[in-house]
């Protein structure tokens, strides 16, 4: 039997990546990007870890998101979601955007101050 996946983890991945769009409201769920998220979810991924792949290919400066934004040698992006969120690439960048995600965390903690440990 085949896991259910929720309409509502279909939609927010699908709104993750929309609105990131240059002309948001024109894009839509089809079926073939509904059925995309939906096998991806099934393969074990969760909306979340889609939601962070499609942040990273976007905003990490990065060999693997930089290439995907247009910085290779045909110029071209390829931001569709279906190529975000590649079954062939996906498993490493949900562990490389879990990796950036992390590093950002620690690079905002940078400017706070560890607590003194004291001599005993």
């Amino acid at each position: 039997m085949a896991q259910r996946v929720a309409a509502a983890d279909i939609e927010r991945v699908f709104d993750a990546w929309r609105v990131t769009r240059p002309r948001p409201a024109l894009c839509r769920l089809t079926e073939d990007r509904r059925a995309t998220i939906r096998a991806r979810i099934r393969l074990g991924y969760t909306a979340d870890d889609l939601i962070a792949v499609i942040e990273y290919l976007l905003q990490a400066d990065e060999p693997d998101p930089r290439w995907m934004r247009g910085h290779n040698p045909g110029r071209r992006a390829y931001l569709d979601l279906e190529n975000m969120l590649r079954r062939q690439r996906l498993g490493e960048r949900v562990e490389s955007a879990a990796l950036w995600r992390e590093r950002g965390a620690l690079d905002a903690d940078a400017d706070v101050i560890p607590p003194r440990v004291l001599d005993e």
